[in-house]
C-alpha cells in the first residue's frame, strides 16, 4: 500500500511539473487541431458588403482586404469582436487577395492576385494617419495567381504563384529585398484563396479546403471547410497563448474561427517527451 502511495505522489508531482512547463511553453509544439472531428465557429459578420477577399491577424485585430474594381481595393481594420476601428482609402492593391502582417515593422504586406495578374506585393502602413502604400516589390517574373505569408519567426515572405488558379502553383520563400531563398511545386489544390505560416508548415486555403504543407512541399494534412459561399481568405493568429485559425466567407461577408480551446490529456502525453526534457533541464540548473 505504502508503494502505492509513493508512486501515485510521484505521477501527481510529474504531472503537476509538467501541465507546469506545458502552459509556460505556451503550446509551442502543438498542432492547430485539425482533426475529422474540428468544427469552425463563427467569430463575427462583417458589416460592410463590399467584395470581400482577404484577412490576416495581429495583436487582437483582424485585417481585412476588398476588392473595390478597376484596380482599387480597402484594407479594414477590426477588433476580435468584429467592431469596425479603421480603414484606408482606396489604394492600389487591386484584386486584394491576399493580406499578411510583418512583425518587424507592424505594416501590412498585400498581394493582388488573380489567375491572369502579374505578382506585385503592395506594403502598407496602417499605423499612420492615412494609411498608405509605402513600397511595391515587383515578383512579377514568379507569374500570376498570388497568395501571400510572412514567416515572422525568420522575417521572410512567402509566395503562392501558378500561371493561373487551375495550374500547379510554386511557393517561393523570398528575402524582402527579391532574393529567392527556395523553391518548390506542388500538385493543384483548388481555387487559391488565403495562405498562411505557422511552425514550419503552410496552410494553404483553397476553394472550402486547408492543406497543410512542410517547407519541402510534402502534403500533412487535408481538412474539408463546410461553410456556404465562396471561401475569402485564412489567417493564423495566437490569442491567450491558444493558436487559433480564421477563415472569411462572403454572401454574407463573415469571419469564422477554429481554436484549441483547452489542453487534453492526448495532448499531454503526445508531449511528454518534450516536457520530460524541459524539467530535467530545469533540475540540472538548480
Amino acid at each position: 500500500m505504502k508503494k502505492i502511495l509513493i508512486f501515485v505522489t510521484l505521477l501527481l508531482i510529474v504531472f503537476g511539473c509538467g501541465y507546469h512547463f506545458y502552459k509556460k511553453e505556451k503550446l509551442k509544439s502543438l498542432d492547430l487541431n485539425l482533426n475529422s472531428n474540428h468544427k469552425f465557429e463563427l467569430a463575427f459578420n462583417i458589416m460592410q458588403k463590399d467584395n470581400f477577399q482577404a484577412i490576416t491577424y495581429n495583436d487582437d485585430v483582424f485585417y481585412a482586404g476588398f476588392d473595390m474594381g478597376r484596380g482599387q481595393g480597402i484594407i479594414r481594420e477590426y477588433d476580435s469582436n468584429g467592431n469596425f476601428i479603421k480603414e484606408t482609402q482606396k489604394i492600389g492593391i487591386g484584386h486584394s487577395a491576399g493580406l499578411a502582417y510583418r512583425k518587424s515593422n507592424g505594416h501590412i504586406y498585400a498581394c493582388n492576385g488573380g489567375g491572369t495578374n502579374p505578382t506585385f506585393i503592395y506594403e502598407i502602413d496602417m499605423t499612420a494617419t492615412t494609411p498608405s502604400i509605402v513600397n511595391t516589390l515587383n515578383y512579377n517574373s514568379l507569374g500570376n495567381s498570388a497568395l501571400i505569408a510572412i514567416d515572422n519567426d525568420n522575417d521572410q515572405l512567402i509566395l503562392h504563384t501558378a500561371s493561373s488558379d487551375t495550374a500547379d502553383p510554386t511557393f517561393s520563400i523570398c528575402k524582402f529585398d527579391g532574393t529567392i531563398i527556395k523553391q518548390f511545386t506542388v500538385h493543384n489544390q483548388g481555387v487559391p484563396q488565403g495562405l498562411d505560416y505557422y511552425q514550419n508548415q503552410l496552410y494553404l486555403f483553397t476553394n472550402n479546403k486547408i492543406t497543410v504543407m512542410d517547407l519541402n512541399g510534402n502534403i500533412t494534412k487535408v481538412v474539408n471547410v463546410n461553410e456556404s459561399g465562396e471561401s475569402e481568405g485564412m489567417t493564423i493568429g495566437i490569442k491567450n497563448n491558444i493558436p487559433f485559425i480564421a477563415v472569411g466567407y462572403n454572401t454574407p461577408n463573415r469571419v469564422y474561427i477554429l481554436s484549441r480551446t483547452k489542453v487534453s490529456l492526448e495532448d499531454f502525453y503526445h508531449d511528454s517527451k518534450f516536457l520530460v526534457k524541459k524539467i530535467l533541464q530545469k533540475n540540472n540548473k538548480d
